[in-house]
């Protein structure tokens, strides 16, 4: 008796999941019978993004549903294949993938899983075939910079007339660039990478990346956040100066040393998170970071920093918390102690 009604119970609750990933709304059943009747007049390169467009929407009426999952997979997919350029074959590519996997979850019970699945193989075979040993970069018509390879990214030059102008990055004058996708397998991110970008709002670096380079996001005042992964050992001089609307910052357990002026009048910068990690916090490192009000510093022993690494952060009303044990060692510290010390909660 117990175990049909176990199976009873699990019978429903199937009958659920496909209930709910069935019943959709008179709007979203329109917007899928006319992305349908457009899928049949597909002809030109044009054709296939129209589509998707109406894909896209009735995937924000219903999410859920595996129907328009699967066939946004289909098209991404499609796309991927037929635009010639190595951006878009990435970008559609990976999104297929997205949608693939998203359509696995929805509809674990249905007959294609495994077909699905082979696709996705196939994708990332094809998308690691892409990435060449030789460092390369793409510009997408959406503002987007896209850069891969699996080796060291070249060091530029931008500010100093003394610099020779033939050492500047290749993307100096996409001034609308907003969005840069560093693939995975790229091992640094070269001095002056990104220099000037002033519309660049959003960075994704993978774990590939060793080191960030010196004035690598220099001047990038659009720059909001920005999240560096736990491959990253060491951030150069200058690599955040002027980033005037960086607002926080956390910095991975690989971190080792912070350069000198690293993050240099990045006036809305309100808090950093500095981990056990680091043994090196260079000269003016957070100088003029005028917002700065909350520092965590995870580091047992207090590093040795001098006068001006904090230079103009108003230490009276920013708070530091350090290890509990660390306390006094910090109190006692040189211009460590000149900081609001407190505990770090539950430490």
């Amino acid at each position: 008796m117990k175990t049909i009604i176990t199976c009873s119970i699990l019978i429903f609750n199937i009958f659920c999941i496909l209930a709910q990933n069935c019943v959709l709304s008179y709007e979203a059943e329109r917007q899928i019978a006319f992305a349908k009747r457009e899928m049949q007049n597909v002809k030109t390169d044009a054709d296939y993004l129209k589509v998707i467009k109406e894909w896209e929407k009735a995937y924000e009426l219903a999410y859920d549903c595996p129907e328009i999952v699967y066939n946004l997979a289909l098209l991404y997919h499609e796309c991927g294949n037929k635009f010639s350029s190595r951006f878009s074959k990435i970008v559609y590519n990976e999104k297929a993938l997205q949608f693939y996997r998203l359509y696995i979850s929805l509809a674990i019970l249905a007959h294609n899983v495994e077909d699905v699945k082979q696709k996705i193989s196939n994708i990332e075979y094809e998308l690691n075939k892409l990435d060449d040993d030789k460092f390369w970069w793409e510009l997408a018509a959406d503002e987007i910079l896209i850069i891969g390879g699996k080796e060291k990214m070249p060091d530029y030059f931008v500010f100093g007339s003394a610099n020779p102008r033939n050492n500047l990055p290749p993307w100096i004058y996409s001034a609308s660039i907003n969005y840069i996708r560093i693939r995975d397998g790229v091992r640094s991110i070269g001095n002056y990478a990104f220099a000037a970008a002033l519309n660049l709002a959003s960075v994704t670096i993978p774990n590939s990346v060793t080191s960030i380079g010196d004035n690598a996001f220099a001047m990038c005042k659009n720059l909001r956040s920005i999240t560096i992964p736990n491959s990253v050992t060491s951030i150069g001089t200058l690599a955040f100066l002027g980033c005037t609307s960086l607002t926080s910052v956390t910095l991975p357990n690989s971190v080792t040393s912070i350069g000198n002026m690293t993050f240099y009048d990045c006036t809305s910068l309100r808090s950093v998170n500095i981990p056990s990690s680091v043994i090196y916090i260079g000269r003016e490192a957070f100088s003029n970071c005028t917002s700065l009000s909350n520092i965590i510093n995870y580091s047992t022993i207090p590093q040795i920093i001098d006068k001006n690494t904090f230079n103009k952060v108003n230490k009276k009303r920013c708070t530091l918390r350090v290890p509990a044990g660390s306390l006094s060692a910090y109190r006692s510290a040189k211009h460590w102690k000149k900081f609001k010390i407190e505990a770090i909660s539950g430490n």
